[in-house]
């Protein structure tokens, strides 16, 4: 479950920071106000992810990650718990 979040942390903050810009376009829009200073004007991930690793560091690939990883840890700990005691029950032999 860490390997996991620190794999997928990254590409969620990106997606969130897309989705969010999204979003405050369509409100402008509609609104027809002028945004005073959108976090990005990035229309693809990779320029999301160059203009905010440019402006908050490499630290922001990974904001969020406790919340994210807390999320995942009792999934985990429950699927291995699992696993091992129905393959027990149905082989007779541990399944790790």
């Amino acid at each position: 479950s860490f390997c996991a979040t620190v794999a997928s942390n990254p590409l969620d903050v990106i997606k969130t920071r897309m989705q969010q810009h999204k979003q405050l376009q369509k409100k402008h829009q509609t609104t027809g106000a002028v945004p005073k200073a959108p976090q990005h004007t990035s229309p693809s991930m990779l320029s999301c992810l160059q203009t905010s690793l440019q402006r908050e560091g490499w630290t922001v690939l990974y904001k969020g990650f406790v919340p994210s990883f807390l999320k995942m840890t009792p999934y985990a700990i429950l699927s291995l718990t699992l696993l091992e005691k129905l393959t027990q029950f149905w082989t007779g032999r541990d399944a790790l």
